[in-house]
């Protein structure tokens, strides 16, 4: 198969830096811990209410398989079993500036406050520290649907700007909670989706100018933050150069169909699903659904991904490619005194370090973790690594 990542990564990744001497690249060494948010195409059917360590194995994602985040985890022994992943099918951003039409997922804001609630503080059950843990996020693609989230129902020219300062100021949050590794992941190309090409050309290049709007505008605050946080590490993978080529062949990456799905397969969560109702097994599509990749694009993703991040050379070639803005936005900061680094701080929730957390609901918090023994940690490990591929 040919490798994703070597075919693009020089336009699919970008380190967002001050500049090329004073950034710091993000990679997956030492990484124990990883934290994610987003929406439908990061999810994994996880909520800490069910119980902090009871994290779903197959059956949570809208992939039919794992997802980029499972796989990504999955890559490593230190993180097989410590990935928390609280993104949410349907999320926004900020569901005050765009609002679901139906009963409303939990936006980044929301996600943010939960992972808070459940990860910050004496009480928490998972102890981390910012050296060892990755915080993930990728949103974007409920603003490109035909929902009444979607830019095409909205004045664009100012919801966009709304939305992109909510995702820094959230960011900023998880940056004051201690965190100080950063992997974001930008809009795909979801107007190339069959779903939205269903609907004509016209609409098609009215999802496509708003992608590029908001994609513009994301990338210039993630290096805006990077500017903001010089001690923190930030990588940016930019995701349409990465699903764009298999798109336009999907043949080269061992995939045969890429421009439909089959409905026998949606809502799937069997990988190995070969449907006589089909023109090809699960794994020979791009689509799972008319809007969401299926497993084996994930799985592609998440290979890209580690590929660019243990890629000095790569990082380095994105680095001496850094957005402008940063350096201007560095030199606007520090004319306000608000460039300055801010000091690691004790961790600490919504409502201050000893907080009373809400409680575990689904059982007894101690009764989950006395079910989590070692064997019982090592079968679901193989099992996993199996699944993925990695076995």
């Amino acid at each position: 198969m040919l490798s994703l990542a070597r075919a693009v990564v020089a336009g699919a990744a970008v380190l967002a830096a001050v500049s090329p001497s004073a950034a710091k690249g993000v990679s997956l060494d030492g990484v124990e811990t990883i934290f994610s948010f987003g929406d439908s195409y990061s999810t994994v059917g996880y909520s800490p209410k069910d119980g902090v360590h009871d994290l779903p194995l197959l059956g949570g994602t809208t992939a039919g398989g794992f997802n980029w985040v499972q796989y990504l985890a999955f890559s490593s022994a230190s993180t097989n079993h410590s990935y928390y992943d609280l993104a949410q099918s349907g999320a926004t951003v900020n569901s005050s500036v765009l609002k679901h039409e139906a009963a409303s997922p939990l936006s980044f804001e929301e996600q943010v406050d939960l992972w808070e609630d459940f990860f910050i503080g004496d009480e928490a059950e998972v102890k981390w520290v910012p050296e060892t843990t990755l915080f993930t996020a990728f949103f974007g693609i409920k603003y490109a649907d035909m929902g009444y989230t979607g830019l095409q129902h909205q004045n664009a020219t100012e919801k966009i700007p709304q939305v992109v300062s909510s995702y820094k100021n959230l960011i900023s949050k998880l940056y004051e909670d201690g965190a100080r590794k950063f992997l974001l992941l930008t809009m795909p190309s979801t107007f190339r989706a069959p779903y939205i090409r269903s609907f004509g050309p016209d609409m098609v290049k009215t999802f496509e100018s708003n992608t590029a709007s908001f994609l513009a505008q994301l990338k210039t605050a993630i290096s805006d933050l990077a500017a903001r946080y010089p001690d923190a590490s930030f990588a940016r993978f930019d995701v349409q150069p990465f699903l764009d080529p298999i798109l336009d062949d999907p043949k080269s990456f061992n995939l045969t169909i890429g421009d439909s799905s089959c409905p026998a397969y949606w809502n799937t969560h069997e990988p190995e699903r070969n449907s006589d109702a089909c023109e090809a097994a699960l794994k020979d599509y791009v689509w799972l659904d008319d809007y969401h990749p299926t497993w084996s694009v994930h799985k592609l993703l998440a290979e890209s991904i580690q590929e660019f991040l243990a890629d000095e050379s790569a990082q380095a070639s994105a680095l001496a490619n850094f957005d402008a803005v940063a350096t201007s936005s560095t030199a606007e900061a520090s004319s306000t005194g608000s460039t300055d680094a801010i000091a690691p701080i004790a961790r600490r929730g919504r409502h201050g370090a000893n907080r009373r957390r809400r409680p575990l609901h689904g059982g007894s918090a101690r009764a989950r973790r006395m079910a989590w023994t070692p064997q019982l940690l090592a079968e679901r490990a193989k099992m996993r690594r199996r699944w993925a591929g990695l076995a």
